[in-house]
């Protein structure tokens, strides 16, 4: 497991998304973002290409 501490504004949506892509195709895969902090927690696993978009309440 590791932390990694990113802040985004919202009109950095692509940056984000390929920045998450990158972790994914390196093996290290989203489990918990706390948003207010800007941090991510990513799982080791196998590389893949996975796609991820944020949905709002």
């Amino acid at each position: 497991m590791i932390k990694k501490f990113k802040i985004w504004w919202v009109w950095q949506d692509e940056e984000q998304q390929a920045w998450l892509q990158g972790m994914a195709a390196r093996g290290w895969h989203l489990s918990a973002v706390n948003s207010l902090l800007g941090l991510y927690t990513f799982q080791r696993g196998a590389p893949a290409n996975m796609a991820y978009r944020w949905a709002s309440a």
